[in-house]
């Protein structure tokens, strides 16, 4: 897939990707209550869960394709979405609510596709979606908070800055992966 490709697939698929369910319901000017609070976090976490899932999934698929770079970059972000996943419960908790580690609500919350048998561009693909995603539901979280619940605002822009980094991340190794994928591209083949 070359990286044109890869950026229109990506494009098409963040235009089909609902915002976080029930968002337009909820007020924008920070009186979120206890409950609404609550289950949001319970949706972020789920989200992190699947997030970290996927990337360790990939991590282990791009070493066995000998993509090194792609599967420790993976490696990272799966570690990094468990320490968000850890820092959403802790933070479910505090707040007097019990974190929701069901299976099927682990299902629902998975917004971006899974495909099957993925090249490391597909997989690269998957993740960036997926990261955007996130950064999208956290700054809706975040603006839905306002001045309510500070030190849940503030923990959500930490984890807001590591998965812009993550997209950053990401972009750059979908470019050079669609570079160098095999086989060459037209106008590119070794006689």
């Amino acid at each position: 897939m070359t990286s044109r490709s890869a950026h229109i697939q990506f494009t098409t698929a963040i235009e089909r990707v609902p915002t976080i369910p029930g968002m337009s319901h909820w007020p924008m000017d920070g009186s979120a209550s206890q409950h609404e609070v609550l289950g949001t976090l319970n949706d972020a976490m789920a989200n992190a869960i699947v997030c970290l899932l996927r990337y360790r999934s990939h991590h282990f698929l791009a070493r066995s394709a000998r993509s090194y770079a792609a599967a420790w970059d993976f490696l990272d972000h799966s570690n990094n979405q468990q320490g968000h996943a850890d820092l959403i419960a802790e933070q479910i908790v505090l707040l007097g609510g019990q974190p929701d580690f069901t299976p099927d609500k682990l299902l629902q919350q998975c917004r971006a596709e899974h495909t099957n048998d993925p090249t490391v561009t597909d997989m690269l693909s998957e993740n960036l979606i997926a990261a955007h995603l996130l950064v999208d539901d956290y700054r809706q979280f975040i603006v839905f908070l306002r001045d309510a619940y500070p030190t849940t605002r503030r923990m959500l822009e930490s984890i807001l800055e590591v998965e812009q980094a993550h997209v950053v991340e990401l972009a750059q190794l979908l470019q050079v992966e669609s570079a160098c994928a095999w086989p060459p591209r037209r106008g590119h083949e070794s006689h």
